[in-house]
């Protein structure tokens, strides 16, 4: 292939092959117009306490993908990074597995989830693909594996301090129950995060919200002594997150409310805990996801809570679609959604804000 002497061949392919996947994840989106997914999920508190968007839950099972409507531009550029290595988290896991698991391992396409969501009397398809399910010599489920690659050093934290991000709770919950159903026998979940970079910690603020030498996580960090510059005392300080794994057991208890056990480094488990997750609750979301793209209904805005029920931040200041809620929201369904289109239709926007 010809190319210009004044610009990187490596560059070029790279942004071709970049196009190229996008092309082809949009082609595979377009396929599965009609169907609620697993990873476009949530939980439905109440009517109006609903954590994860309904709003564009209702816009992918319409075709709409917020997240894919933003790849061609420099917010979306760095988002796909971010995906890939996801992705690639995915495949390093199953390399180690598969050396040292001696039964079967499936990933995604060979062990597809689906089930049956319905709003007066209307039945559609979710569904679900869970990261690794390991099975015995037989090929029989043992264990499904929900795998999340740590990107900050803000979730560094929270996961090395025993708490899982809510969401990761309830996609690996939502596939433990579904696949522990369609195989027709109980099939525990695991929730495991990877962080393979060292998170550098600096600054008192910062400093403050790791553990300290001696806490509950500090194996994971690593510390260096200094000295107070007033006193000459030397002390010991957090310095970095050093790369590790974390794992978090789950299973349902009697109550259909889920619960997490934090897997220790031997492997051994400690104290179950409660979480605001429930059979309910997801099955809940999907059927009012239904629901609105059906009626034409505006769901409400989305919490971001932990998972003991917490308020953690807005998420919708985090959203693509903040704007056109903000603007459209009021005029109701059809016009917000005539928005929508409007907007994910636009072509060479600065960033990935849908306004």
């Amino acid at each position: 292939m010809q190319r210009s002497p004044e610009r990187s061949a490596v560059s070029e392919a790279f942004l071709r092959g970049r196009q190229a996947l996008i092309a082809e994840q949009t082609k595979a989106e377009s396929g599965k117009v009609g169907i609620l997914r697993g990873g476009s999920g949530g939980l439905s508190l109440s009517e109006d306490n609903v954590v994860g968007c309904q709003r564009r839950a209702v816009l992918r099972f319409q075709g709409i993908d917020v997240s894919e409507s933003d790849a061609g531009t420099e917010d979306g550029f760095s988002k796909h990074l971010m995906f890939e290595s996801g992705h690639a988290n995915e495949d390093q896991w199953a390399d180690v597995l598969t050396a040292g698991w001696e039964g079967k391992i499936l990933r995604e396409e060979d062990i597809p989830i689906e089930w049956q969501v319905q709003y007066d009397g209307l039945k559609v398809a979710a569904t679900g693909r869970p990261d690794i399910v390991l099975c015995n010599t037989e090929g029989k489920p043992q264990v499904g594996l929900e795998l999340k690659l740590v990107s900050s050093a803000w979730t560094a934290r929270d996961v090395i301090g025993g708490k899982p991000k809510l969401d990761h709770l309830r996609q690996a919950a939502t596939y433990m129950w579904k696949l522990s159903e369609q195989c027709g026998t109980s099939i525990p979940f695991e929730l495991w995060y990877a962080s393979r970079v060292n998170f550098a910690v600096s600054g008192p603020f910062m400093v403050g919200l790791f553990p300290k030498y001696g806490d509950k996580g500090h194996e994971y960090c690593k510390y260096v002594e200094r000295k107070d510059r007033k006193t000459g005392q030397p002390y010991v300080e957090v310095k970095d997150v050093l790369p590790f794994i974390k794992g978090y057991s789950l299973r349902w208890n009697l109550s259909d409310r889920l619960q997490f056990s934090e897997v220790s480094a031997d492997g051994s488990l400690g104290q179950w805990e409660d979480t605001i997750v429930t059979k309910k609750a997801i099955d809940t979301f999907y059927s009012q996801v239904l629901e609105q793209a059906t009626v034409g209904k505006l769901g409400p805005r989305p919490k971001a809570l932990d998972h003991t029920g917490a308020s953690k931040f807005d998420p919708c200041g985090y959203c693509p679609l903040q704007q056109v809620c903000n603007k459209y929201e009021a005029s109701g369904y059809a016009t917000w959604l005539e928005a929508v289109r409007s907007a994910t239709s636009a072509t060479n926007k600065p960033t990935g804000d849908l306004s």
